[in-house]
This record gives C-alpha cells, structure tokens and sequence, in this order.
C-alpha cells in the first residue's frame, strides 16, 4: 500500500486538516489540509473572544473534499482543560445522528456517545492532563477504538486517528478523523467464532483420527501419497508412520490388485465419495486382508486428497466363506439323508404292505379253521349227529364241559383275529369315523341297552347316573360302543360275579368329563399308567391278550374324537375309567 499525503499551504501557519481517503484507483491515501490563515468559526466557541480573521477562501471545495472521505474531519482546541470543536465535517450526521453544530457547541455529547465502559479508556488519551501547566505535555499521534450509541439506539463500532500539534501559545491542537468500523469488527467477530468452530472441529478430527479402531489415512488423491495415517493403520499393517508418510501406496506395495486404485479413483471422480467398497491389501508381513473402505476427496492445505476410512474385515470373510462351505457340506449331508429316508420308507412300506398282506392271508385262514371247528363244536352241543365219511365212526362221545370250552376258546381266537386286524387298520391309517351330533345321555342309554347281555352274563350290575341336560356331543356311536364294552367287558372278566358299576359325567374346560367306576379287584398305580399301551402281556396277567388289544383300541377311539382317557385305583377298591369327548361349539 502506498502512502500519498496531500499538504495545501494556503497562508503562513493557522489551523489545518488530516485524514485519510480513498483514491480514484481504489486505494488509500492520507492526507494533511493545513489552513494557514486563521479562520473565525462562528458557532464554535472560541477561548477569550478571540476572532481568527479568515481570508476569502472557498468554503464549498473544502466541505467537499471533506464529505467525500470515509469518515469524520474534525479540529478540537484544548486550551488548558477546556476543548473547542472548531470543525467538523458533515459525515458526522451519518455516523453519529449529529448535526456538526450541535457538535461545535456542545464537545460533551460526543462523550455521551461511548459506552460507560469505554469513556475513561477515551478520557486518558484525549483529555491529556488535568492541570493548567500544558508545558510538560508529550504530544504523540495516537488511535482509538471502541463502541458508540446513537440517539436511535444503534450501536457501532468506530476509529478515532488523532494527530494532536503543540501550538506556540502553549493550547494543543487535536486533529483526527472518525471512521465506522462496525463491519470490519463484525467480519472479525465472525472470522473469530469460525476460527474457534473450525479449531474445536480440528480437534475433535485430530482425536478421532488418532482413537479411531479403524485404520485411516489421507493421501493425496493424484499419487497416493500418504500425508498422515492414524494409529490403527499402523497396527493393522505393520508399516510405521515414518515408514509411511511420504510414500505412495504403491511403493510400500499395499495394493493387492493395483487395479483396484484405477477403480477408487473412478468412482471418488464420479461421486465425490465412496462407501464399503471391498478390497484386498497387503500387509508388511505379506498377510493379505479383507477391508471395508469408505473414501471422499477433501481439500487439505490447497491440494486434493483423499480421507479413506478403511475397516478390517478378514476374519468376517474367512467366517462367510467356513459358513458358505459348511452350508455345501450340510447340503450335501441332507441330499444323502433325504435319499437314505427315502429308500428306507420305500423299504417300510414294502414291509409294510408284505405284513398287511400277510396278516390278511393269515387271519383269513384262521378265521375260516376256527369258523369250521366252531360250527362243528356247535352242532355237537346241540346233538346233532355227525355224518359217516369212509371208514370213520359214526358218532363220538366227547363230555359237554369239554366241548364248551372248546367253544370258548374258538371264540377268542376269532375275537383275537378281529382285534388284530382293527389294531393293524388303526395304526396303518386313521380311524374312518362316522360322527354324529347326539346328546350324551342319549348316547349312553343306547349303550347300555346294547350291554345289556354282557352284564346279564357277568352278574354285574350296572347305575347310571348320567342326568339329562348334558349338551351335545359329535361321536361315531358304534366306535363309542365298542368303547363300553371292552371296559366293562375288562371289569366283568376280572372280578367275581355281583361286580357293581356306576356311570357319571360332569361338563368341564368345555368338555364332557365321563367316569365308569366298580368295586372290584384293584391294580398297581404301574399297572395303570401302562393300562392302554399296546405292549406284550405278563402270561400270568389276568387280562387276556384279546381284551389287551381292546384296551388300546379304546384309546386310539378317544383320541380320535379329541378326548383323553386314562384308568385309576379307587381309594378303597376297584377301578375308575375317566375319559373326555368334546362338546359341540353352539
């Protein structure tokens, strides 16, 4: 910047002016206006009545040199410890919401300007001395800054330049101008406030840079060359920060493929940043990693670098790839499984249907050898003769016990076939059920009256009292029968004749709880718990393998309906059958 002072001599000695403006070419001059002969301000206040006769001058020049500058020109006499404003330019109305006369007749308003905080700053520099010997006064250039308020209540940030001369009568003469710099403090205030926003960013970066558990590097993005790297990378890689710093990543060799740069580039060029892209690198001990890398283009120091954030993902990579092959291996593993059960269930159900077939042939000619002798054995009983065949007797004297028996015995085998086959037709497929809506206690008299001849035949005796209003059940009446009778048909064979039964039902958790109770012979609580499982029988037991397989059935049909059925020991003796049906919704 160049300084041009400007000095117009008009007359020998007198008042002057000083400041600074700005040039047509836009920089800064100071200047200096020195009015030699002695001017009479008339609204100033001048010391003793003394009147500075003025030549014929031309005030309009002056004025607006003056109006034309930055600022407020102003002149103050000090004349022992009193001040008079003998000039002040126009700008003051504009800076200040002052009218120069008010200025030139009042120095005390300016005063009332500053801000309390500023005044006795202005006072020490301005108001040089309180005594009236100015003799010993050093006279020095000095500059002011600080805050104002004016009239409206605006507040502004001005600079007052003073140049104070020592004239020869001993009064000092201030001269100096007053310029706004509300915008330049503002600027400042704000260039401060970013720099602090900007410093407590740099380090909050510079602490996450060195903490951060992932390696990161700035590189400049033409060479690849490393400017700073953090902690992490050095871990990660094993390559220090000295090592590191001033090289390109393709001189410590890192780059696996070096392609993979070429793409980097390609895409921070095309996007301005990038994020989890896969690459592989390699370490200073020839391990080779997986990382994660996320990248954008900054500008550090004037030149275009690139922050990349890398995150080590090997291990995740070597557990992807161990699942991927565990996966192929399982795959494989349920392929030969799936192709085993499928030849073994091809295998089962050729078993099975050779067994059904067999178990058919077989209780086929069972049945027919049992139907035969059972039809001879009743014709004997009922004394009809035998007819001659060849050379064989005509007739045979067998006792009537005997034949009896022989009878029974028939009769079990044929029920024993029945069993077989009904168990074998359960197990293979589900029951084929005929259900029907039908109130309980109508259900059960129509049993009762079916068991009417069992009981008749055991002695036994048999209490129902199932009431009337029990809701509707669906069942298949005939299954529920046999149901019945292969309990009772349990209870019956097992215990003398004269056994006692008796028939409740109650409604409970929306079914019907039903219990068949007798004071007969009890059973072990081992016994119970194993009383409907289909499984070989003690040869000592008393039940017969024929009611055996009954029982089970017995379950099989109350589970089909959806209902429970199990067996206890009474307290005191005998038996109780429980088992539950649904009730119909509605």
């Amino acid at each position: 910047m160049h300084l041009l002072t400007f000095k117009f001599n008009l007359k020998e000695s007198g008042l002057g002016m000083r400041g600074k403006g700005k040039m047509g070419n836009g920089k800064w001059a100071s200047f200096s206006l020195l009015l030699s002969s002695t001017l009479q301000m008339p609204n100033a206040q001048c010391p003793n009545n003394v009147q500075y006769p003025m030549p014929n001058l031309n005030f309009s020049l002056l004025e607006k040199i003056a109006a034309s500058l930055p600022g407020v020109i102003f002149q103050v006499l000090q004349k022992q410890n009193n001040f008079f404003v003998l000039f002040v330019s126009s700008r003051c109305q504009e800076l200040c919401e002052l009218e120069p006369e008010a200025i030139q007749n009042n120095f005390q308003i300016l005063l009332n300007l500053l801000q309390p905080q500023d005044i006795q700053s202005f006072s020490d520099l301005f108001i040089t001395s309180n005594t009236t010997n100015t003799a010993n006064i050093t006279i020095a250039p000095w500059c002011w800054e600080g805050k104002i308020i004016t009239p409206s209540g605006k507040i502004k940030w001005v600079q007052i330049s003073v140049h104070p001369e020592k004239q020869a009568n001993g009064d000092i003469l201030w001269e100096g101008l007053v310029i706004d710099i509300t915008a330049r403090k503002l600027t400042e205030e704000n260039l401060r406030a970013t720099e602090g926003r900007y410093k407590a960013l740099a380090e909050k970066f510079s602490k996450a840079f060195r903490c951060s558990p992932d390696p990161i590097t700035i590189s400049t993005l033409a060479e690849g060359r490393y400017i700073e790297v953090n902690d992490s990378f050095v871990r990660l890689t094993g390559i220090t920060r000295d090592e590191a710093v001033g090289k390109t990543s393709f001189e410590l060799d890192i780059w696996v493929n070096p392609s993979d740069r070429t793409q980097l580039l390609h895409e921070l060029k095309t996007k301005g940043a990038v994020n989890n892209l896969e690459f592989e690198f390699r370490c200073q001990s020839g391990q080779i990693i997986i990382t994660q890398l996320s990248a954008e283009i900054i500008d550090w120091e004037g030149e275009k670098c690139i922050l990349a954030i890398n995150k080590d993902i090997t291990k995740r990579k070597q557990a992807e790839l161990e699942l991927y092959q565990l996966n192929i291996n399982l795959e494989r593993q349920v392929e030969e499984r799936t192709a085993q059960l499928q030849q073994k269930m091809q295998e089962i159900q050729e078993l099975s249907r050779i067994k059904d077939v067999m178990l058919h042939t077989v209780s086929h000619d069972l049945r027919t050898s049992v139907i035969g002798n059972l039809m001879v054995l009743n014709n004997l009983i009922e004394g009809k003769k035998a007819v001659p065949v060849g050379d064989c007797p005509t007739s045979l004297a067998i006792p009537h016990s005997i034949v009896q028996r022989m009878i029974q015995g028939n009769e079990r085998q044929l029920g024993m076939i029945d069993s077989l086959l009904e168990i074998n037709a359960g197990d293979t497929k589900a029951l084929i059920m005929h259900q029907e809506e039908v109130k309980f206690n109508t259900l059960i008299t129509a049993i009762i009256k079916d068991i009417a001849s069992l009981l008749d035949k055991y002695q036994a005796k048999l209490k129902n009292f199932i009431g009337d209003n029990l809701p509707i059940v669906k069942a298949d009446q005939e299954l529920l029968r046999k149901t019945f009778v292969a309990l009772l048909t349990y209870s019956c064979q097992n215990n003398p004749p004269g056994l006692n039964i008796t028939l409740k039902a109650k409604i409970a958790d929306g079914k019907i709880h039903c219990t068949i109770q007798d004071d007969g012979i009890g059973i072990s609580k081992q016994e119970c718990d194993r009383f409907f499982d289909l499984h070989i029988r003690n040869p000592q037991s008393r039940s017969s393998t024929s009611t055996c397989l009954k029982l089970y059935m017995c379950r099989q049909i109350i589970k089909a309906h959806g209902g429970e059925i199990s067996v206890i020991h009474n307290r005191k003796r005998g038996l109780t059958f429980l088992f539950t049906l649904p009730i119909v919704a509605g």
